[in-house]
């Protein structure tokens, strides 16, 4: 047959539309690509009619692929490219599919078990059928149908090669749209990300990045790509970066928080999230500009840190420490243009900490502006603002002596600040009085006397009613800085809480991770496995992950109630000890010792589970007891026969005296009597 010319040019006509395919197969859609399969084997074969259909993985839906041209264009209008059905569906051509193999109908039409063609088909006189195979799966079928004369095992051969082919290019070329896709939606991803991205070699080396990161550091793509990590980082040195780099390699992923150095030599802080990628050698790296982030967390701490201090140490608790003062100035401002006064919140020694409100010329321009002036009115206002717990201090300022009152406020019983009001005048003050002080202070007479006319007027009455609202006020934020203390304190403890929980949850996924016992952790209202450690795993036979999508159901032999009673038992703790029968991943049952007891981990309340195989001692333990059985058996026959010989011993002893003849056998009571 090798000798065979015909046998010889069918060969290379083979060879040479295999090539053809494949190097159709770089240009061409999928669509495109069965098509020219099928008409390269309708034409070999002689045959008008060809399809090609996929076998999805469940082995029971088919999807129509493709028509060979002939059949599109002059036999058959049926529609159902791309259409989903089920192989109970299809016609005796599906025969191949259970029967794994191709089939061949050389006449159609007396088929018994044929279920006829849809309107719009082709007239079907005869077809092959081959199935292409991955594994034990079917996953593709190719056929043609109504060649001139019969078809032969040969035909057989030649379809099967070419449904091959079409397969594993077809495969390819779902493979690379699939990678097509996924490159496109990862690039618009990268592209549109809120985070920097950069991708990075092995040795540190940036490959490429993305426009917020370049915003980020302020460098170009090209400059980026000209340095490495290490330019970057401003935290780790070089080693502590190869050492960052392995441990990442040999995890796979990391999570961490850095600090960069932008182009300008300024610092940020970012969060990186990366992933090493061990058949490119790379990194995937994205990055966070957590830098508002740490510098709000950063005021928060030390505003935490100054409210949870002792208030009796030297180290007291600052107005501006316990409020915004923002929004303590705003609250002031418009208190004061409200009810007429100037107003301002000083220390308790008169250091103003807010900025003056509606303060009159006569004070803040000409008085506060002389030395003396300025330390009469700090004097004054630790006087007036002097705590009062009932009443507000009501009383003329102890520089200019117009109308002042203040409040104290206090947190936790110590007085932290006053809330000063005042600068108004009633019949009480008068021009000389003014003109004295301003020789006492060294002021100009005639500014200090028109400064005096423009202070605003008003009753005691109407003063002493403001000055009420001012102390209700006061005692308002007193209370509200009391409030944000404990808070903080709270804020505190809860810190120092979750730290703790935080490494004693490290300390827990060490010990879970390094552990030679086989641990799991076990929802215990469904039996999940929701994380289990390599000794587990290899004494299970499964991977983690498989694991972690099972149920302790699926390994213990016990009914799935009992399992549910015995977690039930374990978290109520009823009981923390049990012995099982477990099912590895080869099918061999073993009997272990399970030690389980509830956690709370990561906020939920799981149980955790110690496994230990037991089955050798089991099985030590078993053979030992038939050991002593089978001693115990032993020695109840050998003691029976040590009685027999004994009475024998007597019986003829007692024969040979009543003969008169001396006792052949001494008794053991004798023998032990003659060695006493």
């Amino acid at each position: 047959m090798i000798n065979d010319p015909n046998w010889q040019n069918q060969t290379e006509t083979v060879l040479h539309a295999r090539l053809h395919l494949m190097q159709y197969a770089n240009t061409a859609s999928l669509d495109e690509l069965l098509q020219e399969t099928l008409d390269t084997v309708c034409g070999l074969t002689d045959s008008p009619i060809g399809f090609y259909h996929f076998l999805e993985a469940d082995q029971i839906t088919l999807s129509l692929q493709a028509w060979s041209t002939e059949t599109e264009q002059k036999f058959c209008k049926a529609e159902g490219k791309g259409l989903h059905y089920n192989i109970d569906e299809a016609g005796v051509w599906a025969d191949c599919i259970h029967q794994r193999r191709a089939v061949i109908h050389n006449d159609y039409a007396t088929l018994p078990e044929r279920k006829g063609l849809p309107p719009g088909h082709a007239e079907l006189v005869r077809e092959l059928v081959t199935p292409v195979f991955r594994k034990e799966n079917i996953v593709a079928l190719l056929g043609v149908g109504n060649k001139s004369n019969l078809y032969t095992e040969h035909d057989v051969e030649l379809v099967t090669i070419f449904a091959d082919l079409a397969w594993d290019v077809a495969e390819r070329k779902k493979n690379e749209e699939a990678l097509r896709k996924s490159s496109e939606q990862m690039e618009t991803m990268i592209n549109t990300s809120l985070d920097g991205f950069l991708i990075i070699s092995k040795d540190g080396h940036i490959l490429d990045g993305n426009a917020e990161y370049c915003r980020m550091s302020r460098y170009s793509l090209s400059e980026l790509m000209n340095i490495t990590i290490m330019d970057l980082e401003a935290v780790e040195n070089q080693e502590e970066v190869r050492k960052h780099a392995f441990e990442t390699i040999q995890a796979g992923t990391d999570r961490f928080e850095t600090r960069h150095k932008r182009k300008d030599g300024t610092i940020l802080d970012v969060e990186v999230s990366t992933t090493f990628f061990p058949s490119g050698g790379y990194f995937l790296s994205f990055f966070r500009d957590i830098t508002e982030r740490k510098r709000v967390t950063s005021a928060l701490e030390k505003r935490v840190a100054a409210l949870t201090r002792p208030l009796d140490t030297n180290g007291n608790i600052l107005f501006e420490e316990l409020f915004n003062l923002e929004d303590i100035q705003r609250l002031q401002d418009e208190f004061s243009f409200a009810t007429g006064v100037a107003s301002i919140i000083t220390q308790t020694d008169g250091t103003p900490i807010t900025r003056p409100s509606n303060f009159c010329r006569l004070c803040n321009d000409i008085i506060r502006k002389t030395e003396k002036g300025l330390i009469n009115c700090y004097r004054s206002d630790a006087v007036i603002g002097k705590l009062h717990i009932n009443a507000p201090t009501v009383q003329p300022c102890m520089s200019g002596g117009l109308w002042d009152a203040g409040a104290g406020i206090m947190v936790d019983g110590h007085h932290i600040a006053n809330w000063l009001i005042g600068q108004v005048r009633d019949n009480t003050q008068n021009e000389a009085q003014m003109l004295t002080y301003a020789r006492e202070i060294g002021a100009n007479e005639t500014e200090f006397l028109e400064a005096f006319r423009e202070v605003p007027s008003m009753s005691q009455e109407t003063f002493e009613q403001i000055a009420r609202f001012l102390f209700t006020l006061a005692n308002q934020l007193s209370a509200i800085a009391f409030q944000n203390v404990q808070q903080a304190r709270f804020i505190s403890e809860r810190n120092h809480a979750e730290d703790a929980l935080r490494i004693s949850e490290r300390r827990f996924q060490q010990m879970f991770a390094r552990h030679q016992a086989m641990m799991l952790l076990i929802s215990p209202y469904t039996g999940e496995i929701l994380d289990a450690n390599p000794a587990a795993s290899y004494f299970y036979g499964y991977s983690i992950k498989e694991l972690c999508k099972m149920y302790i159901q699926q390994i213990n032999f016990l009914p799935d109630e009992q399992v549910i009673e015995a977690m039930r038992a374990a978290m109520l703790g009823e009981r923390s000890y049990s012995i099982f029968q477990h099912k590895l991943a080869s099918g061999e049952i073993r009997t272990v010792e399970v030690h389980s007891s509830p956690i709370e981990f990561e906020k939920e309340n799981l149980l955790f589970s110690i496994v230990h195989d037991i089955s050798e001692r089991i099985d030590a333990e078993s053979r030992l007891k038939e050991q002593l059985t089978e001693l115990r058996r032993w020695y109840e026959v050998t003691l029976g026969r040590e009685d027999r010989i004994l009475e024998l011993k007597k019986e003829v002893n007692d024969l040979l005296l009543k003969a008169g003849e001396q006792a052949k056998y001494t008794s053991p009571q004798q023998t032990g009597r003659s060695h006493a």
